[in-house]
């Protein structure tokens, strides 16, 4: 999961590492987080956990949880990035089809669809 703060003063540093969460506890924190940013007039953009090749238990969290974030997204007026999508195929989306940390091809496919969708948000 990816989470950027332009605006985010501390103090409020939220941990969402550490012990294994589940889908519905990062859920709740990223309820938090974004209802904070937005709530100070920041512009959010959420992507969804890209696909990392986890074993059953880690996919099936992540896969929950990417369930779960267009809704964060449409609750606070976020926007939403698919990052899982561009990394993945349909037919096997837990599969990284450019590493767990994407390579520079997968990078590139992922910079130019994050421009094209976001790119006048940065002008």
């Amino acid at each position: 999961m990816c989470l950027r703060f332009r605006c985010l003063p501390p103090p409020p540093a939220h941990q969402i590492w550490g012990k294994k969460s589940t889908a519905e506890e990062i859920e709740g924190y990223l309820d938090t987080i974004v209802s904070y940013l937005t709530e100070k007039g920041c512009d959010v953009i959420l992507f969804n956990a890209p696909p990392q090749d986890f074993k059953e238990t880690n996919e099936g969290i992540r896969t929950a949880l990417n369930e779960k974030i267009p809704a964060i997204a449409e609750k606070y007026g976020a926007k939403f990035f698919d990052f899982s999508a561009l990394l993945s195929t349909e037919a096997e989306p837990g599969k990284a089809v450019y590493g767990g940390h994407p390579n520079g091809e997968g990078g590139t496919v992922v910079a130019d669809a994050f421009v094209k969708q976001f790119g006048s948000m940065f002008e």
